[in-house]
């Protein structure tokens, strides 16, 4: 009996992630938005990770697309207090994909994904009783300051996240540097 269920799980899962895309993703970023802005010993506020594929490649240059965005937010202590997450986001390009210039198209290094394009779209709770987050999030070049950047690899992003029917955003920062993690999370809800 404990088979067949196992069994049926894996269909449902094998069957919605197939109706996304059953290729493995090519790579994960990841978007740490600490408590403190640009402070790296403040603890971590909200993640932001995704999961990307590549879609089309012309010489140095691939067009990522974004298969899986999910956000999580922390309390002081950092325990995890919520998760969202949307499978192929919208992703503001005239073609959907995160066109980016790579040194080397075959070793694609975190501080060349530093700049994501705008990402606009609802994330869905991993409990589905739990309020929806409407997101906005785009990048920007980060212009580090004479005593240097904060983070080894630092964005800047601007960071909308508003959950529906809350009158107050969980964030919104324009243009602030936010930390990209050398080893991000999984871009799959848990």
């Amino acid at each position: 009996m404990k088979t067949r269920n196992g069994a049926t799980v894996l269909t449902v899962l094998l069957a919605f992630c197939g109706a996304v895309d059953a290729r493995p993703l090519d790579r994960v970023i990841g978007f740490n938005l600490h408590k403190t802005i640009g402070d790296l010993t403040s603890p971590i506020d909200i993640t932001v990770t995704m999961g990307l594929m590549i879609e089309a490649q012309y010489g140095e240059s691939i067009g990522w697309e974004v298969m899986v965005v999910t956000i999580r937010e922390f309390n002081e202590d950092g325990d995890l207090l919520n998760t969202w997450s949307k499978f192929k986001p919208i992703v503001d390009t005239t073609d959907g994909l995160w066109w980016i210039q790579h040194a080397n198209p075959a070793s694609p290094v975190n501080s060349e994904f530093l700049v994501p394009p705008r990402l606009v779209d609802t994330a869905g709770h991993v409990n589905p009783t739990e309020p929806a987050l409407e997101f906005d999030i785009e990048g920007a070049i980060y212009v580090a300051p004479p005593e240097g950047a904060p983070f080894e690899d630092t964005a800047s992003l601007t960071t909308f996240l508003q959950q529906q029917g809350d009158p107050e955003p969980k964030k919104e920062e324009r243009e602030k540097p936010v930390e990209v993690p050398p080893w991000p999370e999984s871009p799959f809800p848990t």
